[in-house]
């Protein structure tokens, strides 16, 4: 028997889906008010869809400080608590695979997990005076083999505060830096002594990371609060930028790696240019207590921050409030925070025990999502952006519902603002000419030396 079969060209068939609009603005006199209203029916259906928490990985007995993603795998995240233990987990199932109850006798610091060229391997530091390297090994179930004994353990006089590793490294060995006391110390994995010390400062040197691009180029921040541009193959820190408070976190934006953003004591955020350090590209405002912890997302487009006040807050590289801020009931002060190599969610530990997960865009879906639903969420992506300086609809899309004692909080560091300004125009007002002058906030706070 004969089949009849509906046949079409090439051309027809790639065509089929388009459609022809005659974009003459006297044909669609109300557009923009139609557009205006979409907007806003945009802008209340994401803040209805919003619900930013995903997940929680419980397992730790104590407070977790430290957090680090793995360089190749999305789905897995090393966490490090204040009893010393070391567990590694599966994100996507919210499981545990790997785990080491006394990994160090003191808090864990910091954990560094090498590039793909040293994908197995782990480090890790604490206040007991050591560094750890551990091996990762994958077994045959998809799991990780438990392995108490670490590969190698260097020791020094000084607590260690802060370690990460150099990036592509010519002769394919694991260098990292690594912080303690005063001096910032380069160590390679096949040597038991620090192959270079940095004579940084006279006070303790806090937090110290590695530029992405550049290698030899680091930044460290000190409890004399101070931020310091060093080469490795020098002994002395080329730049020094002052801050009015203790810098306690750095992150380098992985795409631009010329700009790099502290979180300091003062509840701002700084973003710098390497090129002039003499002022602040930008400060990222709105945190109402000490800001611990501060990570970029791997589009170098946006960056997230852990803080005091129990917070976790997302904020654009270019922008000066945030664009996010998630909290919960039980959750406590915030000590470590990063995203996931895909930048869709961020990890967070907190002092009560948890590593939470959570969505980097609140009212995005997680499952899968036809084409047409797609297409619906970017076209209202995009009239948001188009009319986002309307009042009626930036209202909606920044307003948040706070907690009362960081509402309470954020009013009185307005008022105190307010006060200081208030002072300042005073004073200009009745001093001599030249005599006062009212500096910009990104230079208020910021000294810079050579």
């Amino acid at each position: 028997p004969l089949i009849k079969c509906i046949s079409r060209s090439p051309q027809d068939n790639n065509n089929r889906h388009e459609f022809f609009k005659n974009a003459d603005p006297i044909l669609h006199p109300f557009e923009r008010s139609r557009e205006i209203s979409r907007t806003i029916v945009g802008a209340k259906l994401e803040r209805l869809f919003a619900k930013p928490f995903f997940g929680a990985l419980s397992g730790h007995t104590d407070g977790v400080y430290s957090l680090a993603r793995h360089p190749t795998d999305l789905k897995l995240v090393a966490s490090g608590s204040g009893n010393g233990e070391i567990r590694v987990w599966d994100v996507s199932l919210q499981k545990q695979l790997w785990y080491i109850p006394r990994a160090h006798s003191s808090i864990i610091q910091s954990i560094a997990l090498p590039d793909a060229r040293h994908n197995n391997l782990m480090l890790t530091c604490s206040p007991d005076c050591t560094v750890k390297l551990w091996r990762l090994d994958l077994s045959e179930e998809g799991g990780f083999e438990y392995s108490s004994t670490p590969v190698s353990t260097w020791t020094s006089d000084e607590a260690f505060r802060s370690l990460d590793y150099q990036r592509s490294h010519i002769n394919y060995s694991l260098n990292f830096a690594t912080a303690a006391g005063s001096l910032l110390q380069i160590w390679d994995i096949t040597r038991a002594e620090p192959i270079t010390s940095l004579e940084y400062t006279d006070d303790t040197v806090v937090h110290v990371r590695f530029n992405p691009s550049e290698r030899n180029l680091l930044a460290a921040s000190a409890s004399d609060c101070t931020i310091g541009l060093a080469d490795v193959r020098t002994s002395n820190p080329i730049r020094k930028i002052v801050t009015a408070m203790r810098t306690n976190s750095i992150s380098w934006n992985p795409r631009e790696p010329i700009y790099f953003s502290a979180a300091n004591e003062d509840h701002n955020v700084y973003t710098f240019d390497i090129r002039n350090t003499q002022q602040a590209l930008q400060v990222h405002v709105g945190h109402v207590a000490a800001i611990l912890d501060i990570d970029y997302s791997p589009t170098g487009r946006e960056f997230t921050t852990a803080s005091y006040d129990q917070t976790v807050r997302i904020f654009n590289h270019k922008e000066r409030l945030e664009r996010d801020i998630y909290y919960t009931g039980r959750m406590q002060r915030i000590f470590a925070v990063r995203f996931t190599a895909d930048s869709r969610f961020i990890l967070s530990g907190s002092d009560d025990a948890n590593v939470r997960i959570w969505k980097a865009k609140s009212s995005a879906p997680v499952g899968l999502i036809s084409r047409q639903a797609q297409s619906k969420i970017d076209y209202f992506d995009n009239l948001k952006k188009r009319y986002a300086n309307l009042p009626i609809v930036s209202s909606i899309i920044t307003h948040r519902k706070l907690p009362k004692p960081i509402y309470r909080a954020k009013i009185v560091k307005r008022q105190h603002i307010k006060a200081k300004n208030r002072r300042l125009d005073n004073l200009q007002k009745h001093s001599r000419p030249g005599l006062t002058i009212k500096k910009n906030i990104r230079i208020e706070n910021i000294s810079s030396k050579t």
